[in-house]
C-alpha cells in the first residue's frame, strides 16, 4: 500500500477581524441579512416618525384655518372665482342663521313653513310645514294678520355644535301686551329640517342661551306692578332651571313689554340678560343672579365682558321734552360712565375675543371734515381704554382684532390697545363700504358690489370680483352669514362659492 503524506497548516484569523477560530460555512449572509433588517427598521421609524409629524402639523394648519368657522355671521369658504345664485321666494330680512343653513319662514291661515337654505349654495336644503295651533289660528283669522314666526340657533356660538338645533316660535301677527295667546314652540334639526319636539309656549319674551330656550314671564297686580320670573327648559322641554325676581317693578298702572337676551359670545357660559323698562337682571347659565340695576326711561342690552348698555326710551313726556337717542350709560361690572352723543360700534360678527372692551363711536360726520371718535372703554371699569379719530363705516371683530372700514382705508387694529397692525389702501373705490368674512379674509363690499378679500393676517389682497352694473341692485351683509344682493324688482341673490354651482341671471 502506497502511503500520501499531507501537509497541515494553521489558520490564523485576520487581524482586527475578531475572530478565535474557523467560520463555519455559510454564517456571513446571516449576518448581513440582520444588518439590512436593522437599517430597514430604522428607516420606517424615521419615516413614521416624519409622517406622525407632518399629520400633526396639518392638523394644527387645518385647526388654524377653521377656527372662526362656528362663528355667527361668518361666512362659508370664499375663494375667486364667487358667483351670484339667485334664489326665487326668499326674503333676505328674514333670514335666521342656524349652524351651516340660514332658516327662513313663511305662513297662511293654517300652517306656518320653516325652509333652510344651504349658506354654501343659497339652494333650499329642506322645508318643514307645522300646523297652527288653534288659538293661534283663531287670533290670525280675526285680526286677519298673518301669523309670525320667529327662529333662534340652539348651541353655544363658536363651537361646532352650534345651530345643530333650531328653535321657531309661533304666533300671532299681532303683538299685544301683556301677551295673553299661547304661542307654539318647535324645535328642529338642521340637518334635515325634522321635528325634535314641539309644545305650547306661553311667553312675553323668550330666547336661546346655549342649548337652553329661556322664557320670560310676569304676575301683574291691580296696580301694575310686575314680578318677573325666567324659566329654561331643554330642546326637548325637560326642566333646566327658573328663577323670580324678589321685588316686583312698579308700573304706575302701565304695562311694558320685556326683552331676553342671551350674554354675549366670549363672556364664558352662555346666560342671559332680561330687561324691562326702568330695570334689568343679569343671570348666569345656571339661573343664578348675577347683578341688577337700572334707571328711569331706560332699558337695557347686554354688552362684551359681561358689561350692560343702559338705552333711552325714546317717548315724549309731560314736559314734551324727547330723550337723545344716543346718550347711553355704560354699566360695567366695576364701575359705570355716562355716554353723551355716543353709540354703541356694530360689529358684524364678533367672535368673543377681547371680552376686557366695548367700543363706541362719537360725533357726528357732517360733510365738512368733521371726524367720528372710536372710544375703546374697559368692560370692568367703564373707563377709557384707547381712542382712535376714524369715520368707521363696518367693523366686525375676529381673533382678538377689530377690522374697520373707513373712508379711504381698511385696518386692522389690536383690540386691546388700538394700535395699527395693517392697512389696506382703499382710495378710488365706492366710498361707503361694509364688511363681511369667511374666517380666513376680510371682504369688503361697496356699493358697487365689487368685493376685494384681504388676508386676515397681513392684509394682503387674495382675490377680487366685480359684477358689472348693479344700479338697480342693492348690496347687504346680512346677520345670517350671507351676502346678499337686493334688487328694485325680481329675486334677491346670495354671494357664493361659484364652484359646482349653475347660476343664472347674470
Amino acid at each position: 500500500m502506497s502511503r500520501i503524506e499531507v501537509e497541515l497548516v494553521e489558520h490564523e484569523p485576520e487581524p482586527g477581524s475578531g475572530e478565535t477560530g474557523s467560520t463555519p460555512p455559510g454564517d456571513e449572509a446571516p449576518r448581513r441579512r440582520r444588518a439590512l433588517w436593522w437599517l430597514a427598521l430604522g428607516v420606517v421609524l424615521l419615516v413614521a416618525a416624519a409622517a406622525g409629524g407632518q399629520h400633526v402639523l396639518d392638523e394644527r394648519r387645518i385647526a388654524h384655518l377653521t377656527r372662526f368657522d362656528h362663528v355667527p355671521g361668518v361666512l362659508v369658504p370664499l375663494s375667486e372665482p364667487v358667483a351670484l345664485a339667485q334664489v326665487p321666494d326668499v326674503d333676505p330680512w328674514l333670514l335666521s342663521p342656524a349652524g351651516p343653513v340660514a332658516v327662513g319662514t313663511t305662513t297662511d291661515e293654517s300652517s306656518a313653513t320653516i325652509t333652510a337654505h344651504d349658506r354654501a349654495t343659497a339652494q333650499r336644503a329642506w322645508s318643514t310645514t307645522v300646523a297652527l295651533s288653534a288659538a293661534t289660528a283663531t287670533v290670525t283669522r280675526l285680526d286677519d294678520v298673518p301669523a309670525q314666526v320667529s327662529c333662534r340657533a340652539l348651541g353655544e356660538p363658536g363651537t361646532a355644535r352650534w345651530g345643530e338645533l333650531v328653535a321657531c316660535a309661533i304666533g300671532p301677527g299681532v303683538t299685544r301686551v301683556p301677551r295673553t295667546e299661547p304661542e307654539q314652540l318647535v324645535v328642529l334639526r338642521t340637518s334635515d329640517g325634522s321635528v325634535v319636539d314641539e309644545r305650547g309656549l306661553v311667553a312675553e319674551a323668550w330666547t336661546t342661551a346655549g342649548d337652553l330656550v329661556v322664557t320670560a314671564a310676569a304676575e301683574r297686580d291691580d296696580e301694575g306692578a310686575e314680578t318677573w320670573s325666567l324659566e329654561a327648559t331643554t330642546p326637548t322641554g325637560e326642566p333646566a332651571w327658573t328663577w323670580e325676581a324678589d321685588e316686583p317693578v312698579e308700573r304706575d298702572g302701565m304695562t311694558y313689554s320685556a326683552s331676553v337676551h342671551a350674554s354675549p359670545i366670549g363672556t364664558g357660559p352662555v346666560g342671559v340678560v332680561l330687561s324691562v323698562q326702568d330695570h334689568w337682571w343679569v343671570l348666569d347659565d345656571e339661573g343664578s343672579l348675577v347683578r341688577e340695576g337700572g334707571a328711569p326711561a331706560t332699558t337695557a342690552s347686554p354688552a362684551r365682558g359681561g358689561a350692560v348698555v343702559e338705552n333711552p326710551v325714546v317717548f315724549v313726556d309731560e314736559s314734551g321734552d324727547v330723550p337723545a337717542a344716543d346718550d347711553l350709560t355704560l354699566v360695567g361690572t366695576e364701575g359705570s360712565a355716562d355716554l353723551a352723543g355716543t353709540r354703541t360700534l356694530p360689529l358684524q360678527v364678533d367672535d368673543g375675543s377681547a371680552p376686557q372692551v366695548v367700543w363706541f363711536t362719537s360725533g357726528r360726520d357732517d360733510g365738512a371734515g368733521e371726524e367720528h371718535t372710536l372710544v375703546a372703554r374697559s368692560t370692568a371699569t367703564a373707563q377709557v381704554v384707547w381712542t382712535r379719530e376714524l369715520v368707521v363705516r363696518s367693523s366686525l371683530l375676529l381673533g382678538g382684532r377689530l377690522y374697520v372700514c373707513t373712508d379711504d382705508d381698511l385696518l386692522a387694529l389690536d383690540a386691546g390697545d388700538g394700535s395699527t397692525l395693517w392697512h389696506a389702501d382703499l382710495t378710488g373705490r365706492w366710498p361707503t363700504c361694509r364688511l363681511a368674512t369667511d374666517g380666513r379674509t376680510v371682504i369688503t363690499v361697496d356699493e358697487t358690489l365689487d368685493l376685494h378679500a384681504h388676508d386676515l393676517e397681513d392684509g394682503t389682497q387674495r382675490w377680487m370680483a366685480t359684477f358689472g352694473d348693479t344700479s338697480e341692485r342693492q348690496p347687504w351683509v346680512l346677520d345670517a352669514g350671507l351676502v346678499a344682493d337686493v334688487p328694485s324688482a325680481g329675486p334677491a341673490s346670495f354671494l357664493v362659492p361659484s364652484s359646482g354651482l349653475t347660476v343664472s341671471g347674470y
